[in-house]
């Protein structure tokens, strides 16, 4: 039958009924999801056999250690995965996360679990159970949170100190004004999406390799007065520090430049890069906790 000459009135007129079972394990085959079950009395888990794919390890009979799977997420985010397991058992709520795991071929992925949990008959939880999926494709760099991106906002632009932050093709994601200033460029938010070498043509080919060297990991201090490339003008400006910034997932993103006027602490220079290289790894999505279940 074509679908557009399909008419309702052809249907039958009595009702069709499926097994919910069967439509639950339709829809975890079609979005690729797992299921996992915690038994609260052993402390051991299961999985389906599409949890251990999206853990990169082959199927396998037989339960899993809860802590040894913990111990599989990003250090900070294994926080996270107990405090929500331990508050599903202790307050009998359920749960929704999206957080980084490393596979164990070393590769950092995205996944989401929601969970609810199952009571005894004396109402204690008996069992934590969820679906689990890698939703790896549909985070982006782009879904930076806005809270993430009105902190590094806020920083670059109340620093006193040059500095910018640009992706990995070297194209300015934002620039502070002092750096703006310091480069004598006008607007900063009008060099946004422009190339750092388009911009500032001068840059000589040493600082050049500098910047693949960071954008291959390296972080690079600079000493030397700085009179041309990364400014327009004459400056005596100490230097600058390079640093790499990462994604959630821990790949490299970009880098950070922030120039080092002279009498400025160049300590304090490095604290507010690292501080905003942090703020661009957090993960986007935020963990929810459900209402009790009764």
């Amino acid at each position: 039958m074509r679908y557009d000459q399909f008419d309702p009135e052809d249907l039958p007129s009595e009702t069709m009924e499926v097994k919910p079972e069967l439509l639950v394990q339709l829809m975890l085959q079609a979005e690729a999801f797992g299921f996992w079950r915690i038994d609260v009395s052993t402390g051991n888990a299961w999985w389906s056999e599409n949890v251990y794919r999206i853990h990169g390890m082959q199927p396998r009979k037989g339960t899993v250690n809860v802590s040894k799977a913990v111990a599989l997420y990003h250090p900070e985010d294994a926080k996270t995965v107990e405090f929500l397991v331990g508050d599903a058992i202790t307050n009998k709520n359920g749960f929704d996360f999206v957080l980084r795991l490393k596979r164990v071929d070393g590769k950092m992925r995205f996944v989401q679990s929601v969970a609810s949990v199952e009571l005894d008959t004396d109402k204690s939880v008996k069992a934590v159970y969820g679906i689990f999926r890698d939703v790896t494709q549909s985070i982006s760099d782009k879904n930076i949170s806005k809270t993430r991106a009105q902190l590094v906002s806020s920083i670059i632009a109340n620093s006193p100190s040059p500095i910018a932050i640009l992706d990995r093709k070297m194209c300015y994601l934002q620039i502070s004004p002092a750096w703006a200033e310091f480069h004598g460029l006008q607007e900063p938010h009008s060099y946004v999406g422009k190339s750092h070498y388009d911009v500032l043509p001068e840059v000589p080919k040493e600082w050049r390799a500098e910047h693949q060297r960071v954008l291959k990991g390296e972080t690079v201090h600079r000493s030397q007065a700085l009179e041309n490339g990364e400014t327009r003008v004459a400056s005596s400006a100490s230097g600058a520090s390079i640093f790499p910034w990462h994604s959630a997932l821990g790949e490299i993103g970009g880098l950070i430049i922030m120039v080092t006027p002279a009498g400025n602490s160049e300590t304090k220079q490095n604290k507010t890069a690292a501080q905003i290289a942090r703020l661009m790894e957090q993960a986007d999505h935020r963990p929810q906790r459900f209402g009790e279940i009764r």
